[in-house]
């Protein structure tokens, strides 16, 4: 997956510190953008096992993405 969307979420991901200031906003969704991501599910109380496929685990879902935007 890649695009704006996912540029827009790797910035709200290294504004949170989710990413490192570093990681450059590249637009592509792989494994730095997953593991934020689910670190943010963990830290959020969303889902903390599974995969993309079972549980949403590392993935942008409808709780996910709420949860993004009131942050």
């Amino acid at each position: 997956m890649k695009g704006n969307d996912v540029s827009a979420l790797q910035r709200t991901l290294k504004r949170l510190g989710y990413l490192p200031t570093n990681q450059p906003v590249t637009g592509y969704f792989g494994t730095a953008t997953r593991t934020a991501v689910r670190d943010f599910q963990r830290a959020e109380g969303i889902v903390s096992s599974g995969t993309a496929e079972t549980s949403g685990y590392g993935m942008v879902g409808k709780r996910t993405a709420v949860a993004l935007a009131r942050r």
